[in-house]
């Protein structure tokens, strides 16, 4: 063995480097280091459960303050004798069973238990505490809760020409019914019973039901009042200027408004059908798990409206809710996905320098799985894999490019396959990286490789482009060109033909990092702290002008790998540690559609395929959630920090920086 060879990489070379049997006089000894990279994958090919995630749902409301009342005993106490009788601070007195009162009653701070019939009678007084035993009756027009007075139902009884007014508390856990309920300002209704309303029911405040509200007429839901449903919510409309959270059940039979200003956050689970939908406010769910409205006639949403969370708004959903005692469920119960652990691959150090290398980027096309690597920080280094995924269970490193001089960010494979006479294939392969000698611009630099029969070559000829900006983050062909982002500073968006590399369009912007296409859109990410933005171009637009800007808000920490998935016209986009936010793309809204945090850590990579996406989220690892419903499934809880996951065809790349590549498939 030689004690010092040159080492040549990327057409220069670099000299008294002390070596081993990984440099020949050519340079780095391709087919040994391949040998030895077969070394680095084990071979598992065995079943991987997903982990099941802790709650990652949000605002499930508790009653705060307040309690249900237990049941009492009205003959513990003594009788009401007079038609005129005031009950003080510390005294009790009922109305007996069988016994009907039509007087009045003056309340000071005592309680009146009802037991019999309280008829054509009155109650005043400052405060106190009415209790309607379930042997007890009301029949004595409109009750009126006064302010300071709390109101106990636990009786079955009918007033349906009269009124219930609340402005006090009152509390139901008996089954009336009534015309209207109204709860003014400053009160409270907790419902753990039934309540039928032949009228409206209008809540001015705070409602809380834990039973079931049915209404004949409108339930309304007022300027900044609040109503909690655990369980059923009937009305043949339902207005919404307020906030409506809905943890069950809500069934509407004509129209449903929600008005500019009004809110229904509808909680994981939950499900509410109607027939027409009106909508100028938010609809929002939470952070997982999925929540469907059902309609079955029109839905209108005008300008302003936002649907955000992981909720469902859609005509005559199937999606999938789970039937509880309180919630009838929706749709067929959903048969979750079955994976395989295939392998595990360990990240390579620098041959020379020893260097730990961090995986990049993955591209999966075919049969072929391209892998990038580089030195994280200073100096430079890099790796292009390639692998052979012919057998699903046996995936190869059949090809290494290392670069001692670049950083190797995102790849790009070609789809088109030319074959010369002799019947060998070619096509190409594009890094987009930086180089530390590229003078025609600061650094950033599309590598192009060429695979003749899916492999470099033992020593491949590389061609390099340089591009305006420090280091090129993304590359991506369609229709003939090629399209690339770089920064962070003097860099911007560019198109150039993927042969000559001439230059069609650019856009000068600082922060740019993803680029893009799907159907009729193209996006590019950029960066800029609490100003990052969505720019939103056409389809194969080679002149780079956008239709629309979108803005996205936080970013944190910068410099990360700022993925986008563009799918069915919504943007998938990984804002770190404020997770991943989903925006519709054909409309200005910057309100995402759906978003998503993980336990802790940040979103870095996002991949959709065959109904499921996958978010690689630093340490719980790759999250699995299932695209119709946004059912969080679970997560891939391999060794590392996950920050970058390529999925085709039911083929997962799993990259954990310097954890190294988990490989699963899914069965």
């Amino acid at each position: 063995m030689n004690k010092f060879k040159n080492l040549l990489l990327l057409g220069s070379v670099v000299t008294l480097f002390s070596c081993s049997d990984e440099v020949t006089k050519e340079g780095l000894n391709q087919n040994l280091l391949v040998q030895k990279a077969a070394n680095r994958i084990a071979y598992i090919n065995s079943p991987v459960e997903l982990v099941k995630p802790k709650s990652l749902n949000t605002k499930s409301a508790n009653m705060v303050g307040y309690v249900f009342h237990s049941p009492v005993n009205p003959a513990a106490y003594p009788a009401v004798k007079d038609k005129n009788v005031k009950i003080g601070v510390g005294e009790t007195m009922t109305i007996p069973y069988g016994t009907t009162f039509d007087g009045n009653i003056n309340l000071g701070g005592g309680t009146l238990i009802i037991a019999g019939t309280f008829s054509k009678g009155n109650i005043n007084g400052s405060e106190g505490t009415v209790i309607i035993h379930s042997t007890g009756k009301w029949d004595s027009g409109d009750m009126n809760v006064g302010s300071k007075m709390t109101f106990v139902n636990f009786s079955n009884w009918v007033t349906s020409s009269n009124n219930i007014n609340v402005n006090g508390v009152f509390e139901n856990q008996g089954v009336v019914q009534l015309k209207t309920l109204n709860v003014n300002g400053n009160s409270k209704c907790y419902n753990n019973g039934t309540i039928v309303l032949s009228a409206d029911c209008n809540v001015n405040d705070y409602l809380w039901n834990e039973g079931e509200i049915s209404s004949a007429a409108t339930v309304q839901v007022n300027g900044s009042a609040t109503l909690i449903n655990k369980c059923k919510l009937f009305g043949l409309n339902l207005r919404v200027n307020g906030y409506l959270q809905n943890e069950s059940y809500i069934k509407v039979v004509k129209e449903s408004a929600i008005d500019g200003g009004g809110n229904l956050y509808m909680m994981s689970g939950s499900f509410m059908e109607t027939k027409d939908i009106k909508l100028n406010g938010t609809i929002s769910g939470a952070n997982a798990g999925m929540a469907v409205v059902k309609y079955t006639g029109v839905k209108t949403a005008n300008s302003g409206s936002s649907i955000t969370g992981a909720v469902e708004v859609s005509l005559n959903s199937t999606t999938f809710i789970e039937k509880t005692g309180c919630n009838p469920g929706n749709g067929e119960v959903p048969v979750n996905p079955v994976f395989t652990h295939v392998a595990d691959v360990t990240s390579p150090k620098m041959p020379i320098t020893g260097l730990q290398l961090s995986c990049t980027s993955v591209k999966l096309v075919d049969n072929l799985a391209l892998v990038t690597y580089h030195v994280a920080g200073e100096p430079y280094g890099a790796l292009l894999e390639v692998f052979d995924v012919t057998n699903p269970a046996k995936p190869v490193i059949v090809n290494q490019y290392w670069d001692q001089e670049s950083d190797y960010n995102n790849v790009e494979i070609d789809t088109e396959v030319t074959t010369d006479k002799a019947g060998n294939t070619n096509r190409k392969v594009w890094v987009a990286g930086a180089n530390k000698k590229m003078k025609e611009s600061n650094g950033a630099t599309i590598f192009e490789f060429t695979l003749n029969n899916n492999v470099l070559g033992e020593y491949p000829e590389v061609k390099k482009v340089a591009v305006d900006g420090f280091s090129a983050n993304c590359i991506e062909k369609n229709n003939g060109y090629l399209y690339a982002s770089a920064g962070n500073t003097g860099g911007g968006f560019v198109c150039m033909s993927s042969d000559k590399y001439e230059k069609r369009g650019t856009y000068a912007i600082d922060g740019a990092k993803y680029i893009t296409q799907n159907g009729d859109f193209m996006v590019g990410c950029v960066e800029n702290g609490d100003n990052s933005k969505l720019l939103v171009f056409k389809a194969n637009d080679k002149d780079l002008k956008p239709v629309r800007e979108i803005m996205i808000g936080g970013i944190t920490p910068a410099n990360g790998k700022d993925v986008v998935k563009l799918v069915d016209g919504k943007a998938y986009v990984c804002a770190s540690d404020n997770g991943l936010k989903v925006f519709d793309v054909t409309t200005d809204s910057k309100e995402p559609v759906y978003k998503f945090m993980g336990e802790y850590g940040g979103a870095h990579g996002v991949a959709v395929d065959n109904g499921l996406i996958y978010v690689a989220h630093s340490g719980p690892g790759c999250y699995v959630i299932r695209e119709k419903d946004h059912e969080v499934l679970g997560n891939f809880n391999f060794k590392g920090s996950a920050n970058f996951v390529c999925a085709n065809k039911n083929y997962i790349f799993i990259a954990n920086g310097i954890g190294g590549l988990n490989i699963v498939k899914r069965d």
